[in-house]
């Protein structure tokens, strides 16, 4: 029975409840970085988001210039006619395509839809095996057989 004595060192038990304590702050941590609202989540959305802007911005800027270019050189407002004649102009849109009422500029691996006021309407992912209008008055079609 000594009193006096200091004890040094810790005990068991706090040991484990320390252990513990960690474990359930390293359970947490991992759950915020990697859960399905994580953090890794949303800075790969955000990094997708600004590059979707940025491709619009970088369509923008080019039926600015496109209208501008257009108007010193015919009085005239550019059309979708114009917006067409970019891709021959501009190494970087891959394709050019009619669709209904608008144009639809690849650029990168994104496809931006522009108006008839030449706004860009809206920017999605690019898939080329999607299959695209070709033209409505086909006059002739043949069907084998086997197709049927």
């Amino acid at each position: 029975m000594n009193k006096g004595i200091n004890e040094k060192g810790v005990t068991l038990t706090t040991l484990v409840i320390t252990i513990i304590i960690l474990l359930i702050l390293a359970g947490v941590s991992i759950a915020v970085l990697s859960g399905p609202n994580g953090l890794i989540e949303k800075a790969q959305l955000a990094a997708k988001n600004t590059e979707i802007a940025e491709i619009k911005e970088k369509v923008e800027i080019k039926l600015t210039n496109l209208s501008m270019e257009t108007f010193e050189k015919t009085k005239e407002m550019a059309t979708l006619n114009d917006v067409m004649k970019l891709k021959d102009k501009d190494a970087e849109i891959k394709e050019a395509y009619n669709e209904t009422d608008n144009v639809v500029l690849v650029v990168g691996d994104y496809e931006c839809k522009i108006s008839k006021e030449l706004q860009v309407e809206s920017v999605s992912k690019y898939n080329p095996r999607q299959l695209r209008k070709v033209k409505k008055d086909l006059t002739f079609c043949s069907f084998d057989e086997e197709d049927i």
